[in-house]
């Protein structure tokens, strides 16, 4: 991975605000932001975290909405 590009797309502001600024308020997500500042420092990449809107990621209607989610069975996406 050294020296390769990764594009993390995230659908939440305040978690990108973590990554970038390398810690978190709450454990389980400091806890992420610090495994991947360790990955980040023996992998070498080049990271960029993009914002996408909810709507758009794929997981948000598992989530949100459950197996039934229309916006994932429309992408062949079965849950």
């Amino acid at each position: 991975m050294a020296n390769r590009i990764v594009v993390l797309y995230v659908d939440t502001i305040g978690v990108i605000d973590n990554f970038v600024g390398g810690s978190g308020k709450s454990t389980d997500t400091g806890s992420l932001v610090h495994a991947l500042r360790i990955w980040e420092n023996s992998a070498r990449p080049y990271c960029w975290f993009e914002h996408v809107p909810s709507w758009a990621n794929l997981a948000y209607g598992g989530s949100r909405i459950g197996t039934e989610c229309p916006a994932t069975r429309s992408a062949g996406v079965q849950l």
